[in-house]
């Protein structure tokens, strides 16, 4: 895998949802040790993880338990 195919994928592999060759091609090129690469996943790492404060938080109506 190539630097800008690693660009590609970069975001669907920092979200976890990589799988099959594309996720063993992503992570035989972090192994390889890219530092461009490896920094890019980091940032959107940390973008992603900030992205299950984006919504506000959904509340179960009260009788939601019984009602299952």
């Amino acid at each position: 895998m190539t630097c800008d195919e690693l660009r590609e994928a970069g975001t669907l592999y920092a979200l976890g949802i990589l799988t099959g060759d594309e996720l063993g091609e992503v992570e035989a090129h972090l192994r390889r040790g890219c530092p461009a690469c490896t920094h890019e996943v980091e940032r959107m790492r940390r973008v992603t993880d900030l992205l299950r404060f984006a919504a506000p938080a959904a509340h179960s109506p009260a009788d939601a338990k019984a009602r299952l």
